[in-house]
């Protein structure tokens, strides 16, 4: 491949994947101006649970999935929801979905899975090396029950996919539960450590720490939002903002949802969705547990941010320009309460955001085939903390013709056209 570092690119979006792209694109010689209409890691970066997860290898759609969801849909308290006014919208995307889950599929976008996330612990030790945030990652390991009366879905699968990676996980009773984190209540009757995972400070104080660190080392950062791109034989010539033609050399769209309606605009049909969440951060918890602790059937994750106490999760398939629905994050503040009985809730505090999916579980990342100089870069779902560093290592090799440090191919943006 010919190297073509020096190049000056332009990267649409600055939530975590924006900022790890430009720093890599960076540390490969290119010159780099992000955009974003909103300040840095504002957007879906800003309100995950802080989970670090190279152990995450195994993914959303597994079989049997359909059996699921008519229990979760008539439930009140289930984690899935699908506004009905946007069912017809959202069937075709929820029909892939479910193709996707057929175990040689998992087995395949597991082995992916674990490429993007598995380095994310020493990608992050490289990105944040003498900046502010080079203490913010702990290996503190994730705790993941099963509350009585419920099960796990395709475990047998979801263990064999964990033992091809590698992945090293520990059986837990619920004497163990108890000792391990004693601020939970006993419903828990069993459970697994993921010793190798862990978790970062603060997502949005990292993200903000990054994007300073590339403004430092020379990018440019515009807050401004891109209204559309203009393309002229196969080429990204600009890009308008503010009413105006702003030219490019180099682009790159990684901006969650927000890539919707610009690849839309090119003529791409990359199947992209919001998996709707929320969260609820409590200032003054009155604990802290050692480690994340996850409850796959109630779709809710508790840890700690900095000094408070956050719990998030929740699907809801809506438009994205559908208001929120706030009884979703009080049934999660109920959950943490469930969970944790002690927990102080006063003063709570809610979000909600647009957490960017595709269809057969892989982010999009690579140059389509009928542009020359369009990049893409986004579609993480819920795993954009873990699999932001490689993403940006791998579009930033990718860019400058280098060869990369994972197959590319899962991810090409080609896939689907």
């Amino acid at each position: 491949m010919n190297d073509r570092s020096g190049d000056e690119v332009t990267v649409v979006g600055a939530g975590i994947i924006g900022v790890c792209c430009a720093l890599w694109l960076q540390r490969s010689g290119c010159k780099v101006t992000i955009i974003d209409r909103d300040e840095p890691g504002n957007g879906t970066s800003f309100g995950n649970t802080a989970m670090i997860t190279p152990g995450q290898v195994v993914p959303q759609a597994l079989p049997g999935l359909l059996k699921d969801v008519p229990r979760w849909l008539l439930s009140k308290r289930s984690p899935l929801k699908i506004r009905a006014s946007y069912l017809p919208t959202i069937a075709p995307w929820l029909w892939a979905f479910s193709r996707a889950g057929k175990v040689e599929n998992a087995i395949a976008v597991s082995r992916a899975l674990r490429s993007l996330h598995g380095p994310t612990f020493e990608l992050y030790a490289e990105l944040v090396r003498g900046t502010p945030a080079e203490d913010f990652f702990e290996k503190c390991g994730h705790i993941h029950l099963t509350a009585v009366g419920t099960k796990s879905r395709s475990p047998e699968l979801t263990s064999l996919l964990r033992e091809i990676a590698g992945v090293q996980i520990e059986h837990l009773s619920q004497d163990d539960i108890r000792s391990m984190v004693p601020e939970l209540a006993p419903i828990f009757k069993s459970g697994i450590l993921m010793p190798g995972n862990g978790r970062v400070r603060n997502p949005h104080r990292l993200v903000k720490i990054l994007a300073n660190e590339a403004v430092r080392l020379g990018a440019r950062f515009v807050k401004a939002d891109v209204k559309g791109i203009v393309v002229r034989e196969g080429r990204c010539a600009s890009i308008r903002i503010n009413g105006e033609e702003n030219p490019v050399n180099k682009l790159v769209i990684s901006a969650g949802m927000g890539s919707r309606l610009l690849t839309e605009e090119l003529g791409m049909r990359i199947p992209l969705e919001t998996e709707r969440g929320y969260h609820v951060t409590l200032p003054d918890p009155g604990i802290r547990p050692s480690k994340q602790v996850i409850v796959r059937d109630w779709g809710v994750g508790v840890g700690p941010i900095d000094d408070a106490l956050r719990a998030a999760g929740t699907v809801e398939f809506c438009d994205v320009n559908s208001k929120p629905d706030w009884r979703r994050a009080d049934k999660l503040l109920a959950r943490a309460k469930e969970m944790f009985p002690s927990l102080n809730t006063a003063g709570s505090t809610r979000w909600m955001g647009d957490r960017p999916s595709i269809s057969d579980g892989l982010a999009v990342i690579g140059k389509p085939q009928k542009f020359q100089n369009v990049y893409f870069a986004f579609g993480n779902a819920q795993h954009g903390m873990s699999g932001g560093p490689m993403t940006g290592k791998l579009l930033s090799e990718i860019v400058t013709g280098r060869k990369t440090s994972i197959d590319p191919a899962p991810f090409s943006p080609d896939r689907f056209n």
